[in-house]
């Protein structure tokens, strides 16, 4: 669970979220991926591991894909 990740979106504290390719291709994976607990979103991946981002909610997220990285 991501706590804060909203007080980080810029400047010195910026958070950045990487997954691998083969979890999540892209952001668009990432958002398909993704649904609305309460005030949060949880983003479930392919192997049922979830990443909580509390306090964000899916709209908010949507504005986010420069904060999500994506590797091999």
């Amino acid at each position: 669970m991501i706590t804060d990740f909203a007080s980080h979106s810029t400047g010195v504290g910026h958070d950045i979220v990487s997954f691998a390719i083969s979890e999540f291709a892209n952001f668009a994976a990432v958002m398909n991926a993704a649904t609305t607990s309460g005030s949060d979103t949880i983003i479930t991946g392919l192997n049922g591991d979830q990443l909580t981002l509390s306090g964000i909610s899916k709209t908010t997220l949507a504005t986010l894909g420069a904060d999500f990285t994506f590797h091999s």
